[in-house]
């Protein structure tokens, strides 16, 4: 990120950053097997450390830790799906995220709809696998349902779709599949697959060494920060891709962990802009006027924590200008034809505060106002 800090104590420019159970047996020709086999919820046991790498993506949408080992290397990862590779084996050990994905439909061409709200019995109805064993299971403490599979798509067909407008994966004749449902992990659903174009045996093992990954698995609470120090009561919550970065009485300032931006919530009351003049008394109408320094892109209304407010999304037009804000502790400087988002509240309780969204650069923009709004939309305003 280019844009700039001030630390006004000591009069410096800094960089802001905002910045699943027992071994699958080898598949052979399906018994008489109720559509939903469900066991009672076993009781959780302590598994045995699993020794290697420890997993926390900065980029995946819900938060989630593992361990894996040297046999396994990370293949892809994205905000939908992170993916393991085995060994050399053709296969994968898949967590997704459902919320953007689609699905197959029962009948031919197939078409995409939307994931199914019961994916468990989605799969042991649909037609597209042959269903072995389903079972209850936990997975850090979560219930969920476990069943193993193999294709019986006859023809190779893509039966999900991970993003909108992303990848999917295929059917293939002879594919075997572990399905680890979760429904509820702290509000979101997981899917967790095991897929492997092996022979039995070979799906035995990736099917054992998923299973001592998810033996590590940890699922994160957001935190619910209230902070004591802001001059406006307000309680947020954020996962564990933010850390607190500023903490003023009139800024907080959360970092995106691993990419140098984030999000600020300024109490403006106090703020000077640009030469040092007063924070102007109609945000809305100067940032669009011929004094402003900013370009606007487009703008919204929109609600945070119950109070009306202006989304405006805008680059950079400082010119010679040095600075754009300067707060009681701390300030930001310009960053010209860099791209930045407001949320401008202009009554909350009387102060007027300014949510101020900062990327790393260009190309992270619509990413970070999109995981900035996850922040946004558990935004409390307590009357002083």
């Amino acid at each position: 990120m280019n844009t700039c800090k001030l630390l006004v104590s000591v009069l410096m420019l800094g960089c802001v950053l905002l910045a699943a159970c027992a071994p699958a047996a080898t598949p052979i020709a399906p018994t008489a097997v109720p559509p939903t086999t469900i066991l009672p919820t076993m009781a959780p046991t302590v598994a045995p450390a699993q020794e290697g790498t420890t997993f926390l993506s900065k980029t995946f949408s819900l938060p989630v830790t593992f361990q894996y080992g040297p046999e396994w290397k990370i293949d892809g990862e994205d905000s939908s799906e992170v993916t393991l590779k085995y060994k050399d084996y053709d296969g994968e050990f898949v967590f997704i995220n459902p919320n953007n994905t689609q699905i197959a439909s029962p009948v031919a061409p197939y078409s995409a709809i939307p994931f199914p709200d019961d994916f468990a019995n989605w799969i042991q109805t649909h037609g597209l696998f042959q269903i072995f064993k389903t079972q209850s299971v936990l997975v850090s403490g979560l219930p969920g349902t476990q069943i193993d599979a193999t294709s019986a798509c006859g023809t190779k067909i893509t039966w999900f779709f991970v993003g909108p407008g992303g990848g999917g994966w295929n059917c293939d004749p002879g594919g075997h599949y572990r399905f680890t449902y979760l429904d509820d992990v702290h509000g979101e659903r997981l899917l967790i697959m095991t897929v492997g174009y092996v022979s039995a045996d070979d799906f035995i093992l990736m099917t054992d060494a998923s299973q001592k990954i998810l033996d590590t698995v940890a699922f994160s609470q957001p935190t619910t920060f209230s902070p004591k120090t802001f001059n406006l009561p307000i309680t947020l919550s954020y996962g564990p891709e933010w850390r607190v970065d500023d903490l003023y009485s009139d800024l907080v300032t959360l970092g995106y962990r691993g990419h140098d931006a984030g999000i600020s919530f300024i109490n403006v009351k106090k703020a000077k802009i640009g030469d040092g003049i007063a924070f102007p008394d109609d945000f809305v109408t100067w940032i669009q006027s011929s004094d402003s320094l900013f370009q606007v892109v487009e703008s919204k209304s929109v609600l945070v924590g119950g109070f009306k407010g202006i989304q405006i999304n805008a680059t950079y037009t400082c010119g010679n200008k040095k600075m754009w804000i300067m707060l009681s502790g701390t300030g930001w400087g310009c960053a010209n034809g860099e791209p930045i988002g407001f949320i401008y509240l202009n009554d909350v309780y009387g102060e007027r505060v300014l949510i101020q969204i900062i990327p790393s650069d260009r190309k992270d923009y619509e990413f970070i106002v999109e995981e900035s709004q996850k922040v946004v939309d558990t935004v409390v305003f307590s009357k002083p």
